[in-house]
């Protein structure tokens, strides 16, 4: 595959640990942080994640064509366009008094963290995030957590589902394990679910290579047939260390999964998890 959203490939995880169970893979990451430091890599990366996914590369470069002409004689502003569109990220002011873990940009940093980790460990790609249909950032965002495409070990292209829990809890595996776990037993009888995130993809993907392979999936979901999936359970872990034992109700559910396999990872950045989803968001909503 040569397609991505771009941005995962230079976050700075280390893969610390990489299994096999039967057609199942198991991984822990980890990356170092310093939320003090301005040019760290773990958030600037994260930072222009979240403005990819909300469609900042894509609209810009649609711009520039359109626009060429205008931006030239300037009667068209790119850095006015980049600061609307900003404007439009989730803003941590607007969720006023809400626990910390239910906070969007805690999950949604988090969701950024578990992609780059399982591009790092299993060469994920991401065309196109779910944030772009997203009407309100300051809302959860309906669905699965994250979706993309890997390779299925044949030359192929398979759907990649991610669903993630965030946790500062010291204890492994954490309290919401159990949760990961049942929402990855729910992804291959939820054919509405994948319906819904295939048909936003072939529209997002319009004109793109990969538009195709979304589109025989559709097609596959269609004839009752489920396509070829993988589904990503991770647990990102902000300051308490994580195990593969955080994955233990997952693994435990391996037999409920078929005909999917899993990629399954643990996350740890090191510094508070809150603390870090802050910091990103309010970065990425500045002006360039």
């Amino acid at each position: 595959m040569s397609y991505s959203l771009g941005g995962c490939d230079t976050m700075p995880f280390e893969i610390t640990h990489h299994e096999r169970q039967d057609e199942h893979e198991w991984a822990m990451a980890c990356a170092k942080c310093d939320l003090d430091d301005p040019s760290d890599r773990l958030v600037t990366t994260t930072v222009d994640l979240v403005r990819r996914s909300y469609g900042e590369s894509a609209v810009a470069a649609d711009a520039v064509e359109i626009f060429a002409d205008e931006i030239a004689a300037g009667t068209f502003q790119m850095d006015h366009l980049t600061a609307a569109m900003r404007m439009g990220l989730p803003d941590p002011e607007k969720e006023g008094n809400k626990p910390p873990q239910l906070t969007n940009y805690r999950s949604q940093t988090a969701e950024m963290i578990a992609k780059g980790a399982l591009a790092k460990a299993y060469q994920f790609e991401y065309p196109a995030a779910p944030q772009e249909g997203s009407a309100n950032p300051n809302q959860p965002i309906l669905g699965f957590d994250g979706w993309g495409f890997v390779g299925d070990g044949n030359g192929g292209i398979a759907l990649g589902l991610i669903q993630v829990k965030a946790t500062e809890a010291a204890k492994s595996p954490p309290p919401d394990a159990t949760a990961l776990a049942d929402e990855c037993k729910r992804v291959p009888t939820d054919v509405s679910a994948l319906c819904r995130a295939l048909t936003l993809l072939a529209r997002l993907l319009h004109g793109d290579p990969l538009q195709s392979h979304v589109l025989r999936m559709l097609e596959q979901l269609g004839q009752g047939r489920l396509p070829a999936m993988r589904i990503a359970p991770a647990v990102v872990r902000g300051l308490s260390a994580g195990s593969l034992t955080d994955l233990d109700p997952v693994r435990q559910a391996v037999a409920d999964l078929s005909p999917a396999s899993l990629r399954a990872i643990v996350v740890t950045i090191g510094v508070c998890l809150q603390k870090f989803g802050l910091l990103v968001m309010n970065r990425a909503r500045e002006a360039a």
